[in-house]
């Protein structure tokens, strides 16, 4: 019983940092969308760029201002480009994001409903809680110990416990950033500080 309950602490764990974790693992492989026609088409406005600045405006106005509208309509391919791979990057974050806390809650649910008359552990006579209290360890049906901790109770706490812990840890090492890369470049770096 010592694996469901383990079992079930680290589904919550994950339940509760599942947000950082998608988060993380963007901002760790975010550059998976980058594509070629983005590259050639900043590689072609960095050139005009530097052609234009080569060009005297007083003695070429034509030549200057051909250019100027082609930096013009470069740079408004790039801002569509970047603009629909940003919304397929957050498309996709959404979709991550669901379908790992939907695994996590399915998972969740499956273990407690094969182990919801199960005794995890049992509480020593010298820690007894109460009449209440040892109802409550029991939330049950047709459960036979007072004492005991069982699987539901054990979910219950692990959520009470775990959220605002999770909470308070990731708004202290986590800078309070949009940007998924930058909150976690910020956590990182934290953890590397306390480590030193």
């Amino acid at each position: 019983m010592m694996l469901v309950f383990h079992l079930i602490l680290l589904l919550v764990i994950l339940k509760e940092l599942n947000l950082f974790l998608v988060n993380l693992l963007f901002s760790l492989f975010g550059s998976f969308g980058s594509s070629s026609e983005l590259e050639k088409l900043k590689k072609e406005l960095k050139e005009a760029e530097e052609s234009q600045k080569k060009i005297f405006i007083m003695d070429e106005f034509s030549k200057h201002a051909k250019l100027q509208r082609k930096i013009n309509s470069l740079q408004e391919k790039i801002k569509k480009l970047r603009s629909s791979q940003g919304t397929n990057r957050a498309k996709w974050h959404r979709y991550l994001r669901m379908a790992s806390s939907a695994l996590i809650n399915f998972s969740l649910m499956v273990v407690v409903y094969f182990y919801r008359k199960s005794t995890l552990l049992v509480v020593e006579p010298q820690f007894h809680c109460g009449y209440l209290a040892s109802k409550l360890m029991a939330i049950q049906l047709d459960y036979p110990l007072d004492d005991a901790v069982g699987c539901v109770f054990w979910v219950i706490c692990c959520q009470l416990t775990l959220k605002p812990v999770v909470s308070f840890l990731l708004s202290r090492f986590v800078a309070s950033s949009s940007a998924a890369k930058e909150s976690t470049s910020g956590f990182l770096q934290n953890l590397l500080k306390l480590a030193a």
